[in-house]
């Protein structure tokens, strides 16, 4: 059967709820099971742009599952949706009302997980490259963004967003980062760049127009924020060749933390209430 063939039969076969699918699998042992679940409108890849599954440069057997519900869900609808390369896998659940999910992995052993739980015009967007990173993100709510970018190996991004207009931004480039990010609320921003070894970030949000911004580099940093409370700010960098620790806790309005640590076995705390 040509892929050709098997987007035809795919799309056929959920047309009665409108619902769409374009899908070209090339290669060896790739699988997709897709849903939909009874809604309507929703579609996964576009009539130009098939979501693609492909041994590229590896050996194939890519998996893909898919379940929408709700109306107008898409997964890849502004770029080519690709799994591309040995063992990546992908699980997207989405409910409500015009979610978009993009996703691309490439390389080995690469997992994503995209819950979009209710709501209405949640987007997130996952690139993976590499091996063995994980990404596991939550949205509930409404107009919520998420964009997470991982290469290297064995990096790990677990986000949950509640809420109304919140944005993250996360961007792992090295091996063994994990970060631990959580919004709840409204128009919250929280940004983090981890490269190097072995870097921990935990997150939390809860309020409205907080911002978080936490880049880290070097061997084994780690940086644990949380903000409660309205406009609070914080804006930290931390580098070298051993741990660097860094605490930061906020409540309250208009709170301002920054920090900058270089070297080995710095600790800081900053508390501001």
């Amino acid at each position: 059967m040509t892929a050709a063939m098997a987007v035809g039969l795919l799309s056929t076969a959920v047309n009665a709820g409108s619902n769409t699918v374009y899908l070209n699998q090339t290669g060896n042992g790739q699988t997709a099971t897709i849903d939909q679940t009874l809604g309507s409108a929703s579609s996964v890849g576009t009539n130009g742009q098939s979501f693609l599954q492909d041994n590229g440069s590896g050996l194939g057997n890519n998996s893909l599952t898919v379940n929408q519900s709700g109306y107008g869900n898409t997964l890849s609808r502004y770029q080519q949706g690709i799994q591309s390369g040995t063992g990546d896998s992908a699980n997207i659940h989405q409910s409500g009302s015009n979610g978009d999910v993009e996703l691309q992995q490439y390389g080995e052993g690469n997992h994503a997980v995209a819950v979009q739980g209710g709501g209405y015009g949640n987007y997130l967007s996952i690139y993976q490259s590499g091996s063995a990173s994980e990404a596991d993100v939550t949205q509930t709510g409404t107009y919520n963004s998420l964009y997470s970018y991982q290469s290297g190996s064995q990096n790990t991004l677990s986000f949950n967003q509640h809420g109304y207009g919140n944005y993250g931004y996360g961007n792992q480039y090295g091996t063994g980062a994990t970060a631990d990010m959580n919004q709840t609320g409204t128009y919250n921003k929280a940004v983090n760049y981890q490269g190097g070894n072995n870097a921990y970030l935990l997150s939390n949000q809860n309020g409205y127009g907080n911002y978080i911004y936490s880049s880290q580099s070097g061997l084994s940093q780690w940086a644990n924020v949380t903000q409660t409370g309205t406009y609070n700010s914080s804006v930290g960098q931390q580098t070298g060749p051993g741990q660097n620790v860094t605490t930061v806790t906020q409540s309250g309005y208009g709170n301002s933390a920054n920090y900058n640590q270089n070297g080995v076995g710095n600790h800081t705390t900053i508390n501001q209430h």
